[in-house]
């Protein structure tokens, strides 16, 4: 993903991953993903539950710890 260390990423943190199926209209939920490893702009995750194949464009948000 195109987010790494600078923007708060850090290994072993989940992700939600979403699409904008019209634009400006509300994410839907793909998927989630968890972070392997972790640049200062980048980040390598593993898709580890989604509902359809994920693609350039689909956006990503840290899932908080309850």
């Amino acid at each position: 993903i195109n987010r790494g260390s600078q923007h708060g990423i850090t290994a072993g943190a989940r992700l939600g991953i979403f699409r904008d199926i019209r634009s400006g209209g509300p994410l839907v939920p793909v998927g989630q993903a968890i972070v392997l490893t972790v640049g200062e702009d980048t980040a390598t995750v593993i898709a580890d539950r989604v509902r359809d194949a994920l693609t350039t464009g689909d956006w990503v948000g840290l899932q908080s710890v309850p």
